[in-house]
């Protein structure tokens, strides 16, 4: 076995790499998210993407334990972005380096926003009668149509299409609700 390669595999028992791991599995959406926003060509972020956790598990030693995973990550995506975009340099369709920092500071700003919205949310659901909950669980988590939870609860299609549409509606009246707080 190639030597390099032994040292920089991961083993699943290691504290490092289950660290990792968890940070990644609860950042991945808004790095790509970020990285989307730069390079919205999906096949060319999704490989930027790929470049940028591969960097990371790299250097993740270097990180600062207790300090800003996302940005540290950021910082990363970035240096990736950058280096994309000098490999196609001679591609007709660039964005200035000043559009690009604005992209930069936008995604930034939406994906705190989209967090705050999502806390909202969470706390709205936990906020719902257990019935509301399960039928939540069941079309989101379980990804069942509404036909099978119709079925599941012996209600017709229409029921559990109505029932859903209110618990939407007072879902979206709850975080309005909790903005307005704000």
């Amino acid at each position: 076995m190639d030597d390099k390669l032994t040292k920089t595999e991961p083993q699943k028992n290691d504290d490092k790499y289950r660290e990792f791991v968890g940070l990644i599995i609860s950042n991945q959406a808004k790095i790509n998210a970020f990285i989307l926003c730069m390079i919205p060509q999906k096949q060319d972020s999704q490989d930027i993407l790929q470049d940028t956790l591969i960097e990371m598990w790299r250097k993740y030693d270097q990180f600062e334990k207790g300090s800003n995973f996302l940005a540290w990550s950021f910082s990363i995506a970035k240096f990736k972005i950058l280096n994309y975009r000098r490999k196609k340099k001679n591609n007709k369709m660039q964005f200035s380096d000043r559009l690009l920092k604005i992209f930069e500071n936008e995604s930034e700003g939406r994906i705190r926003a989209i967090e705050t919205r999502i806390e909202r949310l969470k706390e709205c659901v936990r906020a719902l009668s257990l019935k509301d909950a399960k039928l939540l669980r069941l079309r989101y988590e379980d990804d069942l149509t509404f036909r099978e939870i119709a079925n599941i609860y012996g209600h017709s299609h229409q029921a559990i299409c109505k029932a859903m549409a209110i618990i939407h509606s007072r879902l979206v009246n709850c975080i309005n609700m909790r903005e307005a707080l704000l």
